[in-house]
């Protein structure tokens, strides 16, 4: 099956989650890691900081499964979701 463009990339990144938190401050905090050179290990320092990390790597995987079930389904290849 052909791969999608940019399946390889991470489908979301902080610019995505900063808006879908509650707290406007923390939110923008975040949004100001986002920029330069060294910006992703900012970010990732400050949802550690801010003990944020499960919220985000909980996000991200979320994004990673919404490409996969929208590639299995334009592919019309059958899945069945199984919880551990």
């Amino acid at each position: 099956f052909p791969c999608p463009a940019g399946a390889l990339q991470p489908p979301a990144d902080g610019v995505d989650f900063c808006p879908t938190l509650e707290n406007h401050r923390l939110a923008q905090d975040l949004r100001n890691q986002l920029s330069g050179s060294g910006a992703f290990r900012r970010f990732k320092d400050a949802i550690h900081r801010h003990g944020m990390a499960d919220d985000w790597y909980a996000y991200r995987q979320g994004a990673f499964e919404e490409i996969a079930v929208a590639w299995l389904a334009e592919n019309g290849i059958a899945y069945e979701w199984v919880m551990d």
